[in-house]
């Protein structure tokens, strides 16, 4: 919330579910109905939650991720962790005390939370990252930058994170008073839908921001062979504190191959 939440949109399948208890559960997705004029979060709908595998040959010495659906992050000990194998981006991070995680490989969805709740109870703060296979930073960010959801507060602007190179800049989302949310897909009133976003998630979910008129930064990197590109997204009141707590994260990044 951006998760948002992860909507599955116009599709009718099963798709088998296993809990954070390692449960199996069958669920039959049914068709929604994308609201008009109004953009996306990953909705809060239950989806397949995917453990994370390495493949041969790419295995680190470090922690992995424990699959994790939206929307309630799940509770990480402190530890050095590899990103999640199928982003593609052979990084580590460390990660300390206090932080959620969804880990979503079916929606591509991955992200660390920060303590901070809506009125759902699901993440307000919000570390995003998505692997995209565009090499051009400046035309990642401008299409987001330009979404006519968001009102950007900064240019495009260079950064350097960890040692990598990138481009940044900040946002607030605009008011949505018209959009009621969603209980049943644990979507709160008055979030924006993101689609300039949301394309870097599987097909068929939606994104969205995780409260009503947050901050946000965007952030791509070249990584490697490889774009990261980061969104910090968190109350205003609370985006400073939480940038910063992010940037710290975001400090520890390292190719480990």
């Amino acid at each position: 919330m951006m998760i948002t939440r992860t909507v599955i949109a116009n599709l009718a399948f099963v798709l088998m579910i296993v809990s954070c208890q390692g449960t199996p559960v069958t669920v039959t997705a049914v068709p929604t109905t994308t609201p008009t004029a109004i953009p996306p979060i990953a909705s809060q709908t239950p989806a397949p939650i995917s453990e994370p595998t390495d493949t041969p040959g790419s295995v680190s010495q470090f922690q992995s991720f424990p699959g994790a659906g939206c929307c309630s992050a799940r509770t990480i000990e402190a530890g050095i962790y590899d990103l999640p194998p199928w982003l593609d981006i052979p990084l580590m991070v460390e990660v300390g005390e206090g932080w959620g995680v969804l880990n979503e490989k079916a929606a591509l969805l991955f992200l660390l939370a920060g303590q901070g709740r809506n009125e759902f109870n699901d993440p307000s703060q919000v570390l995003v990252f998505m692997s995209v296979p565009d090499e051009d930073l400046q035309a990642i960010l401008t299409p987001i930058r330009n979404s006519p959801e968001l009102t950007p507060q900064s240019e495009i602007v260079e950064t350097t994170i960890a040692g990598f190179s990138g481009l940044q800049f900040d946002a607030s989302a605009k008011p949505n008073p018209e959009y009621e949310g969603d209980r049943d897909a644990d979507i709160p009133p008055g979030v924006q839908f993101l689609p300039a976003v949301n394309k870097y998630f599987t097909s068929g979910f939606l994104w969205t921001t995780w409260t009503a008129e947050p901050r946000l930064r965007f952030i791509a990197l070249d990584v490697g062979e490889h774009v990261l590109l980061l969104e910090i997204e968190s109350p205003p009141a609370e985006f400073e504190v939480f940038a910063s707590e992010a940037d710290k994260v975001l400090q520890t990044l390292k190719l480990w191959r």
